[in-house]
């Protein structure tokens, strides 16, 4: 459908396959993310020299040209806050525009295209600096919702402030700070409120946002939190369903919610991060408070399955076991809290270690049929 339109990606299709809305400026971007996740994941790159041309055609021809008229790099239009009154810029199209270009930098060099990957990842980071000196909003210790006429900075308080933390947009002191304030002033008991002081209910979609935002900061606590509440629109409804609004309500089954869910689990908790093609994954599991253990089995990373397991190790440690099935070695890179002195349960894994930042970690690589299991902290 995206070919149909020149790169850009609709909003909705009937069941017939006809285009019912063409699609909002947030969406061309998003889909370019998706396709990198996807690729990151199972390594196809018969798929990803075939999307490749779509996605770059969406950003350059579509979003840049088309979405872009006065050529600051923020695109016009509707995005995902389904509101009149606000800017004609809004914020999280520019968020996912910025993340898209990134990901098409990954693309490139996927593909041995190293001059179009320096070319994204400089235009990256020139949307970056002007995005944080034009859409934060000192006064109020965050970044605008949307931008007005000559730039002007809008505030209305819809659920969109959360965006740039979840992609990496937002320069880390000032994206710490909006996160306290939304958490004090935009979150209720069940999680991201749409819209402050006008619409309180809570929608999966936002809620998940805010909690992918908060694992990038650290805080697994929140992002726990956020995404427990998620999962609880299961008791409401059909079984297994998850609806689009909690505790109940909306659509009774979104894959937007069901997929938030997920992502808290393998991107928060667990922090993996794929790369299939290269044969590697890396993670940073982290436990929240009260869990004394977490699991993951059955993962595909490629040509590779894996098992991950985390457990508590006496007092403040950890104990990590994967285990590997595959048919070639697996590069892993295992990010853990510096604790303690490691104690290494598998001798035959050859491996070396670092710090980085508050964090040691582990390179090795986990032949077919290998398991490891790694304490740090607590005891032998």
């Amino acid at each position: 459908m995206g070919e149909r339109q020149e790169g850009r990606i609709p909003h909705e299709l009937s069941t017939s396959r006809n285009i019912y809305n063409k699609g909002n400026a947030q969406e061309t971007p998003q889909f370019t993310s998706a396709c990198w996740s996807y690729f990151r994941f199972t390594g196809d790159i018969s798929f990803l020299e075939e999307i490749y041309p779509l996605c770059k055609q969406g950003i350059f021809d579509h979003v840049l040209v088309l979405r872009d008229r006065d050529k600051d790099h923020y695109p016009e239009g509707a995005g995902m806050v389904e509101r009149s009154g606000m800017g004609q810029e809004k914020l999280d199209s520019t968020c996912y525009l910025y993340k898209a270009i990134l990901d098409l930098s990954q693309m490139a060099v996927a593909l041995n295209k190293e001059e179009e990957a320096t070319q994204y990842t400089n235009l990256a980071e020139e949307i970056k600096q002007s995005f944080n000196a034009d859409w934060w909003i000192e006064s109020e210790s965050m970044f605008a919702d949307s931008l007005g006429r000559n730039n002007s900075r809008r505030l209305d308080g819809h659920w969109i402030v959360a965006v740039p933390m979840e992609v990496g947009s937002a320069d880390r002191e000032k994206g710490a700070r909006a996160l306290e304030r939304i958490e004090q002033e935009w979150v209720n008991e069940w999680g991201l409120v749409h819209t402050k002081k006008l619409e309180e209910r809570v929608w999966t979609l936002p809620t998940g946002v805010l909690a992918q935002a908060e694992f990038n900061y650290g805080n697994v606590e929140m992002g726990t939190h956020l995404i427990g509440n998620i999962a609880r629109t299961v008791e409401h409804g059909m079984l297994g369903a998850f609806s689009e609004l909690i505790p109940e309500g909306g659509d009774f089954m979104q894959l937007w919610s069901a997929a938030m869910f997920l992502s808290g689990i393998t991107e928060g908790i667990f922090s993996l991060e794929p790369s299939a093609y290269q044969d590697r994954l890396a993670l940073s599991p982290r436990l929240p408070k009260g869990w004394g253990v977490a699991r993951l089995e059955g993962v595909e990373v490629g040509l590779h399955t894996i098992d991950i397991a985390l457990e508590r190790e006496g007092e403040g440690g950890y104990r990590v076991m994967i285990d590997h099935q595959g048919k070639v070695g697996l590069d892993i890179e295992l990010f853990l809290p510096s604790v303690g002195k490691p104690a290494w349960l598998t001798e035959e894994v050859a491996y070396t270690q670092e710090l980085v930042g508050d964090l040691t970690m582990f390179s090795f690589v986990l032949e077919p049929e290998q398991r490891v299991q790694i304490t740090i902290g607590g005891t032998r």
